[in-house]
Order: C-alpha cells, then structure tokens, then sequence
C-alpha cells in the first residue's frame, strides 16, 4: 500500500510516466502480445474471420489492461489488486485463441512429415503408437483429465501464493508461466504442425482405439471445440490448431514445476505429479509427437535457467516484476 506522499508524487507525474509506473512485467508481456496481434490483425484483416471485430477487442483489451493497473496504482484497493492480478488468465487464452488466425497466414506449411520422421529416426518407432499397448480405459482416463485441467493446475500454486499474502513469489511465478505461454505461442509459428492424431492415426477413430470412462470423450470433445473441430466433421485437419511444436503442456508443467519448487510453494507437490502426468498424457492421447515434447522440455530447462537474468533485465529496465 503506497503512502499519500507516494501517491501525491505520482500525480505531479505527467500522464505517461504514471502509467509506465504501474505497470508490472506481466503488463507488459501482455500490452507486447495485444500490440503484436494487433498489427497482424491489421495486416491479414481481410483474411482473418471478424478481423475488424478483434481489431476492436484488441484495443479495449490494451485500454482495459492499462486501466485496471492505473486503477490499482492510484487506490491500493483490495478489489483492484485481484483484478489486475488475475486478469491475465483470460488475456492469455485470449491470445492463444488468436494465434490460430495467423499461423497459416504467416506460415501455411505443416511440418507433421517431417515431426513424424523425426520420432522415427530418434526412437525407431513411433512413440504414439508404440505406448499404445499400455493403453486401458483407467489409464486413458487419468491422463485426459490432467491434459484437460493443465492450467488450472498451473493456477494453483499461484492461489496459493496470492492467498498466503506472498505478493513476491505470486508475480514471479505469473511472470515466468506468462513468458513461457507467450514464447509457445510465438513459437508455434516456427514449425506449424496439427498432430500425431491426424498424422499417423484415424481421428475418427480415436474413442475406440483409445476410450476411456466417464469423462475421456466430454474432455476430448472440448479439447476439439478448442480447435474448431465440432462432431462428425469430415475436414477436421482444415481447421484444427497448428499448434504442435513446442508441446506448450509439456513447456509449462515442466516449467511451473520447477518455479513451484524454486519458490517452496505448498503444491509443489501436486504440481509434480500433475505436470509429470500431463507430459506424458502430450503423447499417450496422441495430441503431440515425442520430439515436441523434447523441445518443450528443452525450452522450459532454458527458461528456468535465465530467470535470474531476466528478473535483473526488468528491474533494469525499471518495471516491477
């Protein structure tokens, strides 16, 4: 809570130096990522569907992500410190909803060929279809569930965090799984691929090659709706998201459980045991070859290791984490 003096020298602040004061380094991954769609929206906007309806989400989005952070800075209000906290969840699914306008725009190739050859020449089999034969419907089960609950298992130990009153650890571990989810999504546009699912195996097929129990089929329907695909639809490679390469599940459990452990949260443990079931899950359920879960594993390892650097660069650079 800022005292009056504090707040008073902001106001003598002139308007964009009090605005640049708010803001912390999850602002402005967010603000980068608004901007950088933005531009493409405006670029591709008379090929991307609604374009100029997300031209104007984009920008009362930027409006609402600056309000919320002036709004906390200027009152210290309880309220408006759990809005801006937070806020970045649906920003963040946002973007990933948005990424998928552009990656065939920017990138139209698809590299399942060369994925698939990939886990070949590395494994001598392919990975999806060899774990196979430890397939039951319990099994296939346990890990749709955690591939479908992932983020929230993310957002655990940062409710945790929040909770507790442990502001430090909360904004690094947001900063860090943010930066994490926004390099995935910059990524995907590198090596656009749609999965072993459609590359090796019969979609179509896939709820009675793989069934599961109770909620395998609603949770993978979901996982579909996600990427456009609807029931019975014949063309479903046409729409579905090119979003294979990093495993961006594999990323950021590996890279929320390093965090979780770093910064002793109570979860850590679940977040462990989650994290580790959903890497495997990104090639028991057939949505990612062995090779993006490898690049995502290399990514979040790299990740980790630079944050010391990247916490000095924002400070650096005078932003809050």
């Amino acid at each position: 809570m800022r005292s009056r003096i504090a707040r008073g020298e902001r106001r003598r602040e002139n308007g964009w130096q009090a605005i640049r004061a708010s803001l912390w380094s999850t602002d402005y991954l967010a603000l980068g990522m608004l901007v950088l769609y933005t531009l493409l929206d405006i670029v591709f906007i008379k090929q991307v569907k609604s374009g100029f309806g997300i031209l104007q989400i984009n920008i009362f989005t930027i409006a609402g992500v600056i309000a919320l952070a002036s709004w906390y800075d200027q009152t210290g209000n309880r309220i408006a410190l759990l809005f801006r906290s937070f806020y970045i969840l649906p920003v963040g699914y946002m973007m990933y909803s948005q990424v998928h306008n552009y990656i065939p725009l920017v990138h139209p190739q698809i590299y399942d060929a060369t994925l698939a050859s990939w886990d070949l020449a590395v494994f001598g089999v392919y990975p999806t279809v060899w774990i196979t034969r430890f397939a039951t419907p319990i099994v296939t089960e346990y890990f749709q569930i955690w591939y479908n609950l992932f983020q929230i298992m993310l957002v655990v130990p940062a409710v945790g965090f929040y909770a507790g009153g442990q502001m430090r650890r909360f904004r690094s571990y947001a900063m860090m799984l943010m930066l994490g989810f926004y390099l995935s999504y910059l990524l995907y546009f590198v090596m656009p691929a749609i999965g072993p699912r459609f590359q090796l195996h019969d979609f179509h097929a896939i709820n009675t090659e793989l069934p599961g129990v109770f909620l395998t089929q609603p949770f993978r329907e979901l996982i579909n709706a996600g990427n456009g695909i609807v029931p019975e639809m014949k063309n479903p490679y046409d729409v579905v998201n090119r979003d294979c390469m990093p495993s961006g599940h594999t990323m950021l459990s590996l890279l929320g459980i390093l965090l979780a452990w770093r910064y002793r949260s109570r979860w850590r443990w679940f977040i462990t045991i989650g994290g580790i079931s959903v890497m495997i899950s990104t090639v028991y359920l057939r949505y990612h070859y062995a090779v993006d879960l490898m690049a995502g594993i290399v990514l979040a390892l790299i990740v980790f290791a630079l944050e010391p650097w990247i916490v000095r660069t924002w400070r650096r650079l005078g932003i809050q984490i």
